[in-house]
């Protein structure tokens, strides 16, 4: 079993960094235009010739970010509640 230093040393990294950080760089550009990208192209292989990605990108491209914010935060109040039980 690793120690509680080492199973959370990435989170303590990133946490040093600061919120904003992680909620911009964790929600926004990794999950929310993550997330973006990767709905437009299973939007684009599964639904066929009705699916127009060139017109669902800006849409896609805004809200998936704006849930990233929602994420970021999520997941900074829960990593950092269970790095402090641990």
């Amino acid at each position: 079993m690793k120690s509680t230093d080492t199973k959370f040393a990435r989170w303590y990294a990133l946490r040093e960094k600061g919120l904003l950080r992680f909620v911009l760089v964790q929600g926004v550009l990794q999950w929310g235009f993550g997330t973006a990208v990767l709905w437009l192209a299973i939007m684009a292989i599964f639904a066929g010739d009705g699916f127009n990605v060139i017109a669902a990108a800006p849409t896609a491209l805004v809200i998936f970010p704006l849930g990233g914010v929602a994420f970021g935060f999520l997941m900074w109040f829960a990593l950092d509640s269970i790095s402090n039980r641990g």
